[in-house]
């Protein structure tokens, strides 16, 4: 483990500013290139990066009419396409900016990658792509060599399922973009539960529990929970509950201050399952329970938190089956017993991306911020 490992978790802090993409990989064609190689890119080769910034500089403005520059390139397109086309590449190359949050769907868009952009746009290589190519054998599995030349470099951090996708963009899906803003509160907030199960954003703390409960909570059981506030020094007003009803149901937890969160913490510690731990959960909800159970939070953007969560993932070789989060001290109440019964964990979807291709040096070197 890394030396910092008994001095701080990280906790994730996700600023205001992020924006949030969904970018395809030609129907998910690409999927497994983008992410074992940590990029994504878009098409229309004719458009360059160097094309582009020669004309920001000529004109001594960014303010360019991107679908004039995409029909330069393209005149037989009709104008409609060139507009749409035209504004997904400024989208991808003027809008897009280091640390913003990305996804992209697999084939038949049954899985996505969640990542995190590290660089500003770039042209890759004709002759690095060719020597890929070159190196292709679909005869052995491998993913199709991407031959986009407009790039930017991601740190993927987890594949999710498609029943973790915030519902709200299963429209954007059947669009059939190619490149997507997500700009809705209301799609963006699933989004950042995805990263982990404690985030702060805004300057408030989200606590994500998870259930096991199929339906919405019967009133017994809102009673209950809500109740749980009385073993707390907090005032009730200071606690914010989010229900999201979809199955199983999740509640979060919106709080401003670390040591509320671990008052809340600690009144449901021993109502809560033990959590079972695979390599796609263990390391979010390993560092949530070290930052409740006591130890220094250190708080961190998210490119540096996935970086820190992505490193610690390499280096822990061995990963235990569960993480025992239940410390009960005696029987429990009628009360608490009820409550079990709800299955309340911490919510972390999702498995953490390993690159199989790639050794262990190699996905380090790509944490930095330095093209691959």
């Amino acid at each position: 483990m890394p030396k910092d490992e008994n001095t701080f978790s990280p906790v994730l802090s996700i600023p205001s500013s992020t924006n949030y993409w969904l970018i395809r990989a030609d129907g998910g064609k690409y999927y497994n290139d983008f992410v074992q190689h940590g990029f994504i890119a878009l098409a229309h080769n004719l458009v360059t990066i160097e094309k582009i910034n020669a004309l920001i500089k000529g004109n001594n403005s960014s303010n360019i009419d991107f679908r004039a520059v995409y029909l330069q390139s393209y005149p037989k397109d009709p104008r409609q396409v060139s507009g749409l086309r035209g504004n997904q590449i400024k989208n991808f190359t003027q809008v897009m900016s280091k640390g913003d949050v990305v996804l992209v769907p697999s084939k038949n868009s049954d899985f996505f990658a969640l990542g995190v952009i590290t660089s500003d746009a770039f042209d890759e290589s004709l002759e690095v792509i060719q020597k890929r190519k070159n190196k292709y054998d679909p005869t052995a599995n491998h993913s199709p060599v991407c031959t986009y030349l407009k790039r930017r470099t991601v740190l993927w951090i987890k594949e999710i399922s498609k029943s973790d996708l915030p519902k709200g963009l299963l429209w954007a899906l059947s669009a059939h973009e190619a490149l997507f803003h997500i700009t809705s509160s209301d799609d963006i907030y699933p989004i950042d539960k995805l990263f982990s199960p404690l985030f702060k954003k805004d300057n408030v703390l989200h606590l994500v529990i998870g259930t096991r409960q199929p339906d919405d909570l019967t009133m017994y059981q809102w009673n209950l929970l809500t109740s749980l506030s009385k073993e707390t020094d907090l005032n009730p007003q200071d606690i914010k509950l989010d229900i999201q009803k979809n199955s199983p149901v999740t509640i979060t937890f919106l709080v401003e201050s670390y040591d509320s969160v671990k008052q809340i913490f600690d009144v449901l510690r021993p109502i809560m399952d033990p959590v079972i731990a695979t390599s796609g959960v263990f390391e979010t909800v390993r560092i949530v329970w070290r930052l409740l159970a006591g130890k220094r939070g250190k708080e961190l953007g998210l490119v540096e938190w996935c970086q820190e969560v992505y490193t610690r993932h390499l280096n822990n070789t061995e990963l235990k089956d569960k993480i025992h989060s239940t410390r009960e001290k005696g029987s429990l109440s009628p009360e608490q017993k009820e409550l079990k019964k709800i299955g309340m964990h911490p919510k972390s979807s999702g498995t953490l991306i390993e690159h199989e291709t790639d050794s262990k040096k190699t996905d380090l070197d790509k944490l930095s911020n330095k093209k691959p």
